[in-house]
């Protein structure tokens, strides 16, 4: 169980990005401290492979910063789960930042697609 406090998930909706039409969600809305990872999938609409690179993303001072890791793959039609481990972040607002690229070693950069922002939250040590 991943023990995320909501089983709502957060999504982008759907984008188009160099023709390919994708979306990319994580599992929940909000992580408690028991929570082990966040996990990421994408799907999009057509069977062209897609080249992409998953970043998580925290607000610091009110701009976001992608964080240490980044997840890469491709895919024609949904992505399997991708985890980011919670023990590897801190507390705070995060979102998910997918990359599409042209290219399948990871060049030719298109464009961006978010997620809506999620919370992740750590246990407090008196």
């Amino acid at each position: 169980m991943l023990y995320a406090s909501s089983v709502v998930a957060v999504t982008s909706g759907y984008k188009t990005i160099g023709g390919h039409t994708v979306s990319v969600s994580t599992d929940a809305n909000s992580y408690t401290p028991r929570a082990k990872s966040i996990d990421v999938t994408a799907r999009k609409i057509g069977s062209e492979t897609v080249y992409y690179r998953f970043t998580l993303q925290k607000k610091v001072s009110g701009k976001w910063k992608d964080q240490l890791f980044s997840l890469v793959g491709s895919f024609k039609t949904a992505t399997p789960a991708k985890e980011f481990y919670t023990v590897n972040h801190t507390a705070g607002t995060h979102r998910i930042k997918m990359t599409i690229y042209k290219n399948s070693n990871w060049t030719g950069a298109k464009e961006n697609i978010y997620t809506p922002s999620f919370e992740v939250r750590k246990l407090k040590y008196s």
